[in-house]
């Protein structure tokens, strides 16, 4: 069952009038309803932020399921949104060119070593994956967080089930998104660019072998410990290196930046800079390197839809904006924010209301 708040949703935030520059973060599925919308927002001044990591058909240390956000388990869904993520990359070339770099602010899972657990009492904790202890300086400052933007433990189990089919899990990748792209911004030497070719496979689709011979692109294949992956009756969107040569005529292909390996450690460093209950300096490069940098902001969301990302995400942006004298331009992104914010408190507060237990009657 879903989440009474899952929705999809495209929110803009005006930021600073002395810049030009827009940033267009792609962070859940491209349904059909949105896709026009964010193309307009594609100019000669945009960069564009996607989330999900960029696979191929040849790692099997990624795996060979596309990043979640490229693909859907519904076969008539599925295809929607593969093509429309493959619009938006034609119409992202047509007006950027193939130089200018989709920016990828995505860490692969295998690279992850923090997983965070929400509890059945309502705690969230910060587990390290090699051997599934807690991390408690980090879980101290998350539950922090969480108590000072009033995410209590009922609320926490409210939102929780949007996470059951992840069984209650997360990577806060969302987060480690918002983080990467500020980090293109401030830190760009923490990417490295690569022309790609989008690529949709289907059933059929074939690939020639270093012996020449041919095999399904889409067949059976080994996995690490093992396990063997076999691929369902869907189009898959892979991201196959190329060269700008190779693939002059392909409306397509184009350059990606992707996060280096290894930059993952100094996420986590600033996710928990950002969650603190403190002014910082990574409080401060959000606010100043990043929306007071550009003229407009937008994001595309899936908030409650299959995990609590995304809602994090937005009350973490706006701690940044928490512990320090606001300007007038940091004052509108704040409340636009809070607007963003609204839905949710109403919600947690009527649900609030209607479990309380009447007044016995005397």
């Amino acid at each position: 069952m879903a989440h009474p708040l899952a929705s999809y949703q495209l929110d803009s935030i005006p930021c600073s009038l002395l810049s030009t520059v827009k940033y267009v973060e792609i962070c859940a599925k491209l349904i059909d309803g949105v896709q026009e919308d964010i193309h307009e927002l594609i100019t000669d001044t945009t960069t564009l932020y996607i989330q999900g990591d960029l696979k191929g058909y040849d790692d099997p240390v990624v795996g060979y399921d596309p990043a979640s956000n490229f693909r859907d388990r519904d076969k008539t869904l599925n295809e929607q949104i593969v093509v429309n993520w493959m619009n938006l990359f034609e119409v992202h070339q047509r007006v950027r060119g193939k130089e200018a770099g989709i920016v990828c602010t995505s860490i692969p899972r295998s690279e992850r070593y923090f997983t965070v657990k929400m509890e059945e009492n309502g705690k969230m904790k910060v587990y390290n994956n090699t051997n599934n202890s807690v991390n408690t300086e980090s879980t101290k400052v998350l539950q922090n967080f969480l108590d000072y933007v009033g995410l209590n433990e009922r609320r926490v189990l409210n939102i929780r089930e949007a996470s059951k089919g992840a069984k209650y899990r997360t990577y806060f990748a969302d987060l480690q998104a918002l983080l990467l792209a500020v980090d293109f911004r401030v830190f760009p030497e923490m990417f490295e660019k690569v022309f790609l070719k989008p690529t949709l496979v289907r059933k059929g689709d074939n690939e020639l072998m270093p012996d020449g011979s041919v095999k399904p692109i889409l067949r059976e294949r080994e996995l690490p410990g093992g396990n063997t992956w076999t691929p369902k009756d869907l189009t898959y969107l892979y991201f196959v290196k190329s060269s700008p040569v190779g693939n002059k005529h392909c409306p397509h292909s184009q350059c990606f930046y992707v996060p280096k390996s290894g930059v993952i450690s100094k996420i986590y460093y600033q996710l928990d800079e950002l969650l603190k209950n403190e002014e910082n300096a990574v409080k401060r490069m959000i606010r100043e390197k990043y929306f007071l940098s550009i003229c407009e902001w937008t994001r595309w969301s899936d908030y409650f839809v299959n995990d609590v990302d995304d809602v994090i995400t937005i009350l973490a942006i706006r701690h940044a904006f928490s512990f320090t004298y606001l300007t007038p331009s940091e004052k509108v992104i704040k409340d636009k924010l809070d607007s963003i914010v609204k839905p949710w408190v109403e919600h947690f507060a009527s649900q609030e209301l209607l479990d309380m237990e009447p007044e016995p009657e005397y």
